[in-house]
């Protein structure tokens, strides 16, 4: 497998970050959520697909492959990685939360293109956008108690704290 670096040049499969490092640095070929809203529901889908085209298209890295909308995304080659930055890129568009899973459990651009209109839909023309994926909740670590401890142990008398750490705290 060849791929292109960002010079240009062909290069072997170790090159493969300067790809990488431009598809993440592209601008969206996808719609806005503001402009699908605005659009006709009818053309909604139509939009959708073609903006997902483009978008899979610079995902999988390779205009020489035609994305038929109706082609599974996982026989294109999409893999987990490039889900991963394809959902993102679907969710931080259209402030709608899209699990990695449709896309690799057989959805197409038109299977998914429907599902997202639908989704918009469903939402309304409210114009409140939904507060789009929580992320990853952030988990307190070993150091955050350990500080936290601390902190309560330096407000502690030196009597409390001998009492508190018991015989392994005495000095």
């Amino acid at each position: 497998v060849e791929l292109v670096d960002g010079a240009g040049s062909a290069g072997s499969a170790g090159s493969a970050a300067a790809p990488r490092r431009r598809r993440a640095d592209r601008a969206s070929r996808l719609p806005t959520r503001a402009d699908l809203l605005a659009a006709p529901a009818g053309e909604r889908v139509g939009r959708l697909t073609d903006g997902l085209l483009l978008a899979v298209t610079a995902t999988l890295g390779s205009a020489s492959p035609t994305v038929l909308p109706d082609q599974p995304l996982f026989d294109l080659g999409l893999d987990s990685l490039m889900a991963v930055e394809l959902r993102n890129e679907v969710e931080r568009q259209l402030a709608v939360t899209l699990p990695v899973s449709v896309l690799l459990e057989g959805a197409t651009v038109r299977s998914l293109a429907e599902r997202l209109a639908a989704e918009l839909a469903a939402a309304g023309d409210g114009g409140e956008e939904p507060a789009g994926p929580a992320g990853i909740e952030r988990v307190e670590r070993f150091e955050d108690v350990a500080s936290a401890l601390l902190a309560e142990l330096d407000q502690l008398s030196d009597e409390q704290a001998r009492s508190v750490l018991g015989p392994e705290g005495r000095a």
